[in-house]
């Protein structure tokens, strides 16, 4: 039908004097800010940003609050068009949809120094995928 429906891109974040790499689909697809991951590979879930259907959210973390974990895939849905964008993955990641029509999933995650965010030591994991 001629439609243009994702841009793929990908993004290096440095903090904490580490590298954050994603993989980022942006579609024009109205998802109403919601996508659909899989739980161990079953059935799909529904992820509404900045939600939580059994508790009231309190947002501090506007990123990392809104990423789930993914086995085998995740969703977007235009359910007025009648589209829908799932990207397949070769292994567990996260994933989040921080704006409409748009899931970004993280690679990789390295930092140098402890974020403070509860290990108490630094996320430097070096084999990047291989096994080594």
């Amino acid at each position: 039908r001629g439609y243009n429906i994702a841009n793929i891109s990908s993004g290096i974040n440095a903090e904490y004097g580490g590298r954050e790499i994603i993989s980022r689909y942006e579609t024009s697809l109205d998802t109403n800010n919601t996508f659909y991951t899989d739980s161990n590979g079953r059935e799909m879930v529904e992820r509404v940003l900045n939600y939580q259907p059994t508790w009231d959210l309190n947002v501090t973390e506007p990123i990392a609050g809104n990423y789930y974990p993914v086995n085998t895939r995740a969703s977007l849905v235009d359910s007025k068009r009648g589209m829908q964008l799932t990207v397949l993955t070769d292994r567990s990641q996260g994933a989040a949809s921080l704006h409409n029509g748009q899931v970004e999933f993280m690679v990789h995650r390295r930092i140098l120094h402890d974020d403070y965010r509860g290990v108490a030591e630094p996320l430097n994991e070096t084999a990047n995928g291989d096994g080594g």
